[in-house]
């Protein structure tokens, strides 16, 4: 009896385990850029954990508001693997008289299945809106390449921002 509660409790316990030790993490946020004349940088998204499944990449962080706003940091890659890991978002850039620039969305990670660019940050409010953040890219593949990332929205204002381009598909080897 004993013998068999350890076989199953050993058996749930490898189960429970076994998402995890193929997905890789999910990269942390970029922060977001300070508020002054000249609006900070919003911080870089980290790139994804490379596993089985690679992990998303970060979101970057939205740009700090001021007379010039501060432009959206990047989104970080998506970590490789087998399915690569989807890239994160670009940060919306920060208001202001001119608005700044979306970040970029991070390319997906490459793998046998690519994973997903992420979108570009959409540009600042301002007199002059911000242009939206390029798509990322799809990523790699040996097998199956993934979509790019969408282009962010421009931003609002008396002059709108140019929307930001579509992030290229992925290839395959």
């Amino acid at each position: 009896m004993r013998k068999t509660m350890f076989a199953v409790v050993s058996a749930v316990a490898v189960m429970a385990a076994a998402p995890q030790a193929f997905a890789g993490g999910i990269a942390g946020s970029g922060g977001q850029g300070g508020g002054g004349y000249y609006g900070g940088y919003g911080g870089a998204g980290g790139g994804g954990g490379g596993a089985t499944k690679g992990g998303r990449g970060g979101n970057g962080g939205q740009g700090g508001g001021g007379y010039y706003g501060g432009g959206g940091g990047g989104g970080g890659w998506g970590g490789t693997g087998s399915y690569g890991g989807k890239g994160g978002k670009g940060g919306a850039g920060g208001s202001g008289w001119y608005g700044g620039a979306g970040g970029g969305g991070g390319g997906g990670g490459s793998g046998a299945y690519g994973g997903k660019g992420g979108g570009g940050g959409k540009g600042g409010m301002g007199s002059y809106g911000g242009q939206g953040g390029q798509g990322g890219g799809g990523g790699s593949a040996a097998g199956y390449g993934n979509k790019g990332g969408k282009g962010g929205a421009g931003g609002n204002g008396s002059h709108g921002g140019v929307g930001g381009a579509g992030g290229q598909g992925g290839n395959v080897y």
